[in-house]
């Protein structure tokens, strides 16, 4: 091609198809959120505010979206740390 396609937006019908699946992300990545600050909050840390981390994750989506950052998922450290290991090989185990 000799150029980009020009920017559209998309049908109503593929949104509809889309928004299900989208909807059903979203809320698995907000459970997750959660999930990791309670498992890395101190027992002297002020509790944590749900609506607070939703709105933290948006602001950090958005600006993701417009600087080109990376996702980072939490799914690993959150059962090595339940694990409490003892030693730097637990970082490579992962």
């Amino acid at each position: 091609p000799q150029s980009l396609p020009s920017i559209t937006l998309p049908g109503l019908s593929l949104v509809q198809q889309l928004l299900p699946g989208a909807l059903g992300i979203a809320l698995m990545s907000f459970t997750e959120t959660i999930a990791a600050g309670r498992a890395f909050v101190a027992p002297v840390d002020p509790p944590i505010n749900p609506d607070r981390e939703l709105l933290a994750t948006g602001a950090a989506n958005l600006a993701g979206a417009l600087f080109g950052s990376a996702t980072i998922r939490w799914k690993r450290p959150v059962p090595k740390r339940a694990a409490r290991p003892r030693s730097p090989m637990a970082a490579g185990l992962s």
